[in-house]
């Protein structure tokens, strides 16, 4: 199957791009993160539910059906922990308390992922944002964040292509939370 018939795709919960800014401007101010580290531009920061990886039409098609009939809640949730993990070379920022309408929406996106013949990771979700990528060397991690208050109203899925100079998102779909239909 040639290349170009397929997409790099993943479903995730998008940041205001306030929030995103001052994200940035915390973790610039923060983190003392040497290069080959790389931090996540502001206008890509987001919380995947579900990466879906090489998508074919009909597989995306499978998705955004079964996407569309979802009916999950409207949450919030706090930004409060933040973790490294060397061997993935990502440092992130996410909830030490993942809300339920959270967890339920990224299981049922991943389930449906398996059954349209995408497989998913066998590890337990763990909602983050990823603030730095090939941070593969030790480091301290600050004690506390300014615990960012977040809510989410919608989900969406995304293509990312990859350019010479990064990832580049593109925005596909989006549906409500608490509504099974696209706005």
């Amino acid at each position: 199957m040639p290349v170009s018939s397929t997409q790099r795709l993943f479903f995730t919960l998008t940041l205001q791009p306030t929030l995103a800014r001052n994200i940035v401007h915390w973790r610039n101010q923060t983190f003392d993160v040497q290069r080959p580290a790389r931090p996540t531009p502001a206008t890509q920061l987001h919380l995947t539910l579900a990466f879906l990886g090489d998508t074919r039409p009909a597989q995306r098609d499978s998705l955004c059906r079964i996407a569309e009939r979802l009916q999950n809640q409207p949450f919030s949730l706090t930004l409060d922990n933040l973790g490294h993990w060397p061997k993935a070379g990502i440092i992130w920022l996410g909830p030490r308390d993942s809300p339920r309408p959270l967890l339920a929406l990224a299981s049922a996106l991943r389930a449906a992922a398996v059954r349209c013949g995408l497989p998913q990771p066998a590890t337990p979700f763990s909602p983050h944002i990823t603030l730095f990528r090939r941070a593969h060397h030790p480091l301290i991690l600050p004690s506390q964040t300014p615990g960012w208050s977040v809510s989410f109203s919608h989900f969406s899925l995304y293509c990312s292509e990859l350019t010479p100079r990064g990832s580049r998102y593109t925005e596909l779909q989006r549906w409500s939370l608490g509504a099974p239909h696209a706005v």
